[in-house]
């Protein structure tokens, strides 16, 4: 998770959890920032949850679903925010949100405490915040949040809850004992074969029928009207600052770079890296005798396997990272002898180390001339930040100050404005569907979308470098339902295609039953008239639908979920047909002398207690400290996102 630092996600929430580098918990929970609370009542309607009085706003929780969603586009680039709704993702989201405030609230009900000793130390382990030197640099780190707009009490805040989180959740989920006698009915059914046939009523050879007249289009079109009605639109204006608009004053100057490399110390200096191979004995006495055998030629490896232990091997490591890695005793030792030197024995807290050395490589030092470019890409890097880090300010004291975005856009000359087309919330235009929008507009688009007529301009974080928009609604456009006059012939290509898949299914469903008293699938299909193609014969293990991933077609799905010798049917994708599916026999096997796919399956349905375990926990939480949720304000914000209705009705 800390390789999302490079990209510095956008809003104080993705920050936030990011730098935690507490990946589990982060991925689990997906920890927000929730600031305000509520006592008593149902939640508000600007609310989609209250969890022991602490609200969840809809602007929170609109920013978390577009955070979820840039998550997932890290694993699959191509998925929409249309895709994630559909497949739950807003659910999702609000279950690892609420379960977040949850097990905090109740972890501190409990009395647990995380010391803000284990957090600072958090803190410093993040590279985002050290300095030049490696080390923690609270200068870095106070750019960095000003940068993002957040303090270093939301920050600290947030990783307590996410360590809270990480102590009541991990022995639970841990928890993956599965017996082998439960376990082999479920390997068994992987090895399951089903065989059945499948066949399909198309409707391309389907007659058309007579041409639909205006009162049929016109009474299909009132009856399917929400699938021919165009959602609120919203013009978005908005100036976006990057890095480059500010590359012209982040330039070092010779004295900074001079400085820089005062403060590197010991970082550009001569050093040697020595690789090293050892192993330790716990006993003296044999630790003089495997030395010895080391002395004498016997490799590392050999000597520490003879004794049956098994030999460490340390890879061009300065002295200061060999005794991290190892100790500080074995560390002095190894760079004071020679290279093909042995090593020891040397007490250490561990035992006796002995080894050999096995390499030498000598780090020349850098001069300041031959440090200045390394240098120079640094603090230009910190500068850059710190230039954004003022123009931001500074355009935040004018919102703050009531200036419009004209304004604004006039008093900054970094900023260049800019407006969308009539997009709806997806950032998609009606207008021109083909057309994705910029990548880098979704969050400029989430900011306008989640604005009213007459709200300040406001500032959100963009792309992967730091860089910032400037962002105000322009004009809203009212949804509104296309004129039949402009559709007439899309309504009424819609109209025949439903009356083909009508008919299709009807024919279908007359194959069906007719299959269910005795007739094969083939004689069902020739029997309805259609000029259809044959009939296919499926034979399929369980284990191999599983292997597929999700790519098996759903007609073959479904012979999974029949009784043998039934019949049913499904509709064909991208209207199609119908397909007719009779499950003929299943042959069902023993695995009780597979003894790797028992303890495969052993193992999964460990994970799957584990993970149900840890839901039981969490709701038994969650109960405990009380969660309303407003279905109705989630449902609206699922509709919005996906750019299928009003975001304002």
């Amino acid at each position: 998770m800390l390789s999302f630092l490079r990209r510095l996600t956008h809003s104080k929430v993705g920050v936030i959890v990011t730098m935690t580098g507490l990946v589990v918990i982060a991925l689990a929970f997906g920890l927000t920032s929730i600031g305000s609370s509520m006592t008593g009542g149902a939640p508000a309607a600007d609310t989609v949850a209250k969890v022991g009085g602490e609200a969840v706003t809809t602007n929170e929780f609109r920013e978390r679903i577009q955070q979820a969603v840039d998550s997932a586009r890290q694993r699959n680039p191509d998925i929409t925010m249309a895709q994630f709704i559909a497949q739950g993702g807003v659910d999702q989201v609000l279950g690892q949100v609420v379960n977040s405030i949850a097990l905090d609230k109740f972890g501190h009900d409990s009395g647990m405490v995380v010391s803000q000793k284990v957090v600072d130390g958090e803190i410093a382990s993040i590279p985002a915040f050290q300095g030049i030197d490696g080390k923690f640099s609270q200068e870095q780190f106070d750019q960095l949040l000003k940068a993002r707009g957040i303090t270093a009490d939301q920050v600290r805040g947030d990783i307590r809850r996410e360590l809270m989180a990480q102590w009541l959740m991990a022995p639970t989920a841990g928890a993956r004992q599965f017996p082998k006698q439960i376990a082999l009915p479920y390997a068994a059914l992987l090895l399951e074969e089903r065989h059945g046939t499948i066949g399909l009523i198309p409707t391309a050879a389907l007659a058309q029928g007579d041409k639909p007249d205006d009162k049929q289009i016109q009474a299909y079109y009132k009856q399917n009207i929400a699938d021919y009605t165009i959602p609120q639109r919203r013009v978005i204006r908005y100036a976006i600052v990057t890095p480059d608009s500010v590359a012209g004053q982040a330039q070092p100057s010779d004295v900074e770079i001079a400085q820089a490399y005062k403060a590197a110390g010991a970082r550009f200096q001569a050093t040697q890296k020595r690789t090293v191979q050892a192993v330790v004995v716990s006993d003296q006495k044999q630790a003089q005798q495997v030395a010895q055998k080391i002395a004498s030629g016997t490799s590392v490896d050999a000597a520490a396997k003879a004794i049956g232990l098994e030999a460490s091997h340390f890879d061009t490591a300065t002295q200061a990272d060999l005794a991290k890695q190892s100790s500080d005793e074995l560390a002095a030792a190894a760079f004071k002898a020679k290279e093909g030197g042995a090593i020891g024995p040397v007490k250490a807290a561990l035992g006796w180390y002995v080894g050999k050395v096995t390499g030498v490589v000598n780090v020349p030092g850098k001069s300041l001339a031959e440090a200045r470019p390394e240098l120079t890409g640094e603090l230009k890097q910190q500068k850059v930040q710190q230039a954004l880090a003022d123009l931001q300010d500074k355009i935040n004291d004018g919102i703050l100050d009531g200036s419009t975005f004209d304004e604004l856009v006039k008093d900054n000359g970094a900023l260049k404005a800019a407006k969308t087309p009539p997009v709806l919330a997806n950032g998609t235009n009606p207008e021109n569907p083909d057309q994705a929008p910029a990548p880098q507009l979704s969050h400029v688009i989430e900011a306008g979308f989640a604005a009213q007529q007459g709200d300040s301009p406001q500032l959100v974080q963009v792309g992967d470098d730091g860089g910032f928009a400037l962002v105000a609604l322009g004009n809203v456009v009212q949804k509104q339902a296309k004129p039949l006059n402009a559709i007439k012939q899309q309504v009424e290509s819609d109209l025949i295609a439903h009356r083909a898949s009508e008919k299709a299914r009807k024919l279908a469903a007359d194959a069906v039953a007719k299959i269910k008293k005795g007739t094969s699938v083939a004689q069902a299909v020739r029997d309805s008239g259609v000029a259809a193609p044959p009939p296919q014969k499926v034979d399929l293990a369980r284990g191999d639908l599983a292997r597929q991933q999700g790519k098996v077609p759903p007609p073959v799905v479904m012979l999974f979920s029949m009784t043998e010798g039934d019949a049913k049917l499904i509709q064909a994708p991208d209207n199609q047909g119908y397909f007719v599916v009779k499950l003929d026999k299943i042959d069902r096997k023993d695995a009780s002398d597979n003894k790797d796919l028992v303890n495969g399956t052993q193992q999964g349905l460990g994970t799957i207690i584990g993970n149900e375990l840890a839901d039981q926990f969490a709701r038994a939480v969650r109960r405990d400290v009380g969660v309303k949720q407003n279905p109705q304000a989630v449902a609206k914000i699922s509709t919005e996102l996906g750019g299928n209705a009003s975001a304002a009705d």
